[in-house]
């Protein structure tokens, strides 16, 4: 199985394609790599070589011991220096997002593409901090704030699905004690005085309709990041890799053929 050993954790990782620039994407609070799958094919077929992983708190990873916000930045500072990335494109996702900003601030990174996240704790609805429940109809409440109305009246059966998965990993693999451990890692993250700091050319990509960090998180980003661009994807929520996958992996792939080395 690919690990790599870092600091009391071992973090699941997988790479895709031979040849391209890298592209490393880091996802939202307590997702997997597993979501990444389709979007890295995509990404392999526009010509790039994909990094995915899972977070400290979710999917296969494991960690023994607590663990910060830090520690989520160095798993992927380990797995570039593993694979010798000197420079990659890093794509963040709600809290992959505000991870991403550090990287950002603090190494030379390609280019940053910023999907449903804000500068910190302080964008972020409360209701994403509370338990998901016990039961599907508590798991299916919570996960209502996360898609627009339009969007799961259309997708009753992929929504069904997801939330049949959350309540599976919630009953056997410790998912709300993960999720409990990844909030306080991300809890005190705010991004606000480093944002100046990120000087690579970085998108920011945002529903208009999202509840769980309004659209006016990536309006303050996008004044705050020096040679940032904002597109707001107009009737769409939270979890855009889910609501609009097309719209989002076509985003992503023109900014980085735009500007790869």
């Amino acid at each position: 199985m690919p690990f790599i050993d870092v600091n009391n954790a071992q973090i699941y990782f997988e790479t895709n394609g031979e040849t391209g620039p890298w592209i490393t994407l880091v996802n939202g609070h307590t997702r997997s790599s597993k979501d990444f799958r389709l979007l890295a094919r995509h990404l392999v077929e526009a010509g790039f070589q994909v990094l995915i992983f899972d977070n400290r708190g979710s999917g296969q990873t494991k960690t023994t011991a607590p663990y910060t916000a830090t520690d989520m930045v160095q798993d992927v500072y380990a797995i570039w220096e593993k694979f010798s990335i000197k420079k990659s494109f890093v794509v963040g996702l709600s809290m992959g997002g505000m991870l991403s900003e550090i990287i950002a601030s603090e190494r030379d990174i390609t280019g940053l593409v910023l999907v449903s996240t804000g500068a910190g704790q302080q964008d972020i609805n409360p209701i994403s901090n509370g338990s998901w429940g016990t039961t599907i109809e508590e798991v299916t409440a919570r996960m209502s704030n996360y898609f627009t109305e339009g969007f799961a009246s259309r997708n009753k059966l992929l929504i069904e699905a997801m939330n049949k998965q959350i309540l599976q990993s919630i009953q056997n693999d410790s998912y709300e004690e993960k999720a409990q451990e990844q909030r306080a890692a991300i809890r005190n993250i705010n991004n606000q005085a480093i944002l100046e700091r990120i000087k690579c050319p970085t998108l920011i990509i945002h529903g208009s309709e999202d509840q769980i960090i309004k659209v006016e998180a990536a309006h303050n980003l996008n004044v705050s990041i020096p040679n940032a661009e904002l597109k707001v994807i107009e009737g769409a929520g939270h979890l855009l890799l889910a609501e609009d996958s097309k719209t989002l992996a076509k985003s992503i792939i023109d900014f980085c053929q735009a500007n790869r080395a």
